[in-house]
This record gives structure tokens, C-alpha cells and sequence, in this order.
């Protein structure tokens, strides 16, 4: 099968072999829009479609300005990927100790916390969190989440699935007057210095991650893998994970300006898919596979996919044809 791009969007037809007569494919592409500023009391605004398209389908590992990005060659997954890049700003630029990161997709919605500096202190003889300290501003990176480096008998011990984070402690004399996260997930407060509790984290989640593996793997009795889930495949924290996107809702996500929520709405298929199987003709639409919202940039991207499995017929003519939509 063969792909005609009539757009100006970076696309491509990805396909697998089922078995000898079976493939299954895939029509991706990634758009880029600029997100307007909302005018006070109007319903959020709808998406414009950028002039510049930075973000391309990842056919291998993507080097981007906010990580690496994982390829695009799994078709299915368990629900739509959010990537929120930014940091969290306090009300009014006012300083606080506490305060919350929300994302909201339609019906479901992400939390976060948002903690200022706390140390382990020793009260009573026992290892506790001191008071936070006050900030205006905090960056949504898993530098600031759990994890770290700490050291035993002599040697750096790198805590696997976040060695860039704060608060990853194997000895209570070396915990002590150490940094705990900024970052935490409202189940998974970390409460005493030996905890290892979830990372919060809000871009790219790499697959050797165990909290991919858990979202992702049925284990049977003996720890063995019984299923396989879709939910394995989406490359976002598992919190991070909606189950649907569609066209005309909302998405608002508070707790990352200083003076408004950031909010808009999601824009239709920006083009349509047709397939060509010999004399048959089918049209289709793409959906949304991922939202990535760089704040600072005050732009967004789209993933848009429309999967499809077809029988190779000898001497067929086969192609997909994608067309801007108005």
C-alpha cells in the first residue's frame, strides 16, 4: 500500500504483518497548533493550526526540547496520551507553600501536587518533613518529582526509574537535612524517609518504567504475564492517561499561569483518510492519539491516527490518500 499526502502535515502509512495474508497499518501524523488567548468570560477558544509544524511522527526515538520521544510504531493503546510542559505558577505571582496542577480532558481530569522545599528534620528522634518553604514558580520536570541518586557502603546507588528526581533514601543518617520531592501524586505522598512512592510526572514516560509495566501487564498466580493491555503501549505516566479526546471538547488545565486557567477546545480531524482497495473506496477520519501542551510556547500538538487492518490481494491496487479537511 502506498501513502499520498495532499497536506502539509508530516504523515505516514506505518504497517505489520498479522500472517501471510493479513497486514495491519496505520495513517499518523502530528499537528501543530498555536493556542489563543482566551477573552475573559468566552468559552474556551478553539485550536488555530500553527504556521510551523516543529512536532513530526517519530519513526524512531525523537530527540525533542522536553525529552525523547518514543516512536510511533504501536498501534494501539489504551487511551490518549497527555504531555503537559511548563511548570506550575502560583496565583497572582503570589507566593504559596501548596498548591495544585490540574488537567482536565472532557470528563476526566489529572491532578498533581505541588510542594515548596522540605527537608528531612529530626523531632522526638524521629526523621520528619519540615514546614515548605514558599515559591512562586515550579518546573514540571521529573528533576523535581521522586527519585535520585543517595549512596551505599560508598557507592551511588541511582534510583532506576528516576535518577534525576529528589527524595530516594536507602539510610536514615544520609536522609537527614535532604531534599524530598516537589512533585508528588495526591495518593502517593511521600510520608516517611525510606518511602518510594510514585513518580509525578508530567511528559515522556520511558517503557522500561515499571509503572508502564504495571498499567500494562496482567500478572497470573506465579508472577508470570497472563495479558498483555493496550495501556502498555501509551507513552505518557499512567496518570497522565485519558480514555477518550474528541473533537469540541474541553481541555483546562490550571495551576501553570499566574493569572487565568489555560483552556481550549479541541479542533476536528484536520484531514480525512481515504483507502483504496481496488474498485473499493472507504473514507475515513483519524482520532486523537496525544495532546502535548508546551505552555511556555503557548502552543499544542495533536496526534491524529486512524488504524485499519486489510487483506493483500495479489495484483491489487492499494492506497491511502489524505486530503486537508476545511
Amino acid at each position: 500500500m502506498i501513502l499520498v499526502n495532499d497536506t502539509r502535515f508530516d504523515a505516514h502509512l506505518l504497517s505489520n504483518v498479522i500472517d501471510d495474508e493479513r497486514l495491519t497499518a496505520s495513517v499518523i501524523s502530528r499537528v501543530s497548533y498555536d493556542l489563543p488567548h482566551p477573552a475573559p468570560g468566552s468559552a474556551p477558544p478553539v485550536l488555530r493550526m500553527s504556521a510551523d509544524q516543529p512536532w513530526t511522527v517519530a519513526l524512531k526515538a525523537l530527540e525533542t526540547p522536553h525529552g525523547s520521544m518514543e516512536s510511533d510504531l504501536p498501534f494501539m493503546k489504551g487511551g490518549v496520551d497527555l504531555f503537559l510542559f511548563g511548570a506550575a505558577r502560583a496565583p497572582k505571582r503570589a507566593p504559596v507553600r501548596r498548591m495544585e496542577v490540574r488537567i482536565e480532558v472532557g470528563s476526566f481530569t489529572r491532578r498533581a501536587l505541588v510542594t515548596g522545599a522540605r527537608l528531612w528534620v529530626r523531632e522526638r528522634g524521629q526523621l520528619v518533613p519540615s514546614d515548605p518553604e514558599p515559591f512562586v514558580e515550579m518546573p514540571l520536570t521529573l528533576s523535581q518529582a521522586f527519585g535520585g541518586v543517595t549512596t551505599w557502603d560508598g557507592l551511588e546507588v541511582p534510583f532506576g526509574p528516576n535518577p534525576k528526581g529528589l527524595g530516594f533514601n536507602i539510610d536514615a543518617k544520609e536522609a537527614e537535612g535532604r531534599l524530598l520531592p516537589y512533585l508528588e501524586e495526591p495518593d502517593s505522598p511521600m510520608t516517611a524517609w525510606n518511602d518510594q512512592p510514585a513518580v509525578c510526572g508530567f511528559g515522556f514516560c520511558p517503557m522500561v518504567n515499571p509503572a508502564r509495566f504495571h498499567a500494562g501487564v496482567v500478572l497470573d498466580d506465579q508472577h508470570g504475564m497472563k495479558e498483555l493491555l493496550p495501556r502498555l503501549f501509551n507513552s505518557a505516566y499512567p496518570p497522565m492517561v485519558a480514555p477518550s479526546a474528541f473533537a469540541g471538547e474541553a481541555v483546562r488545565v490550571e495551576g501553570v499561569t499566574a493569572d487565568r486557567s489555560l483552556a481550549f477546545t479541541l479542533p476536528g480531524s484536520p484531514f480525512g483518510v481515504e483507502l483504496t482497495f481496488g474498485s473499493k473506496v472507504a473514507e475515513r477520519l483519524p482520532t486523537i492519539e496525544q495532546i502535548g501542551i508546551e505552555v511556555e510556547e503557548r502552543r499544542v500538538f495533536l496526534t491524529w491516527r486512524f488504524s485499519f487492518r486489510y487483506t493483500v490481494r495479489p495484483r491489487e491496487f492499494r492506497q491511502a490518500t489524505i486530503a486537508a479537511r476545511a
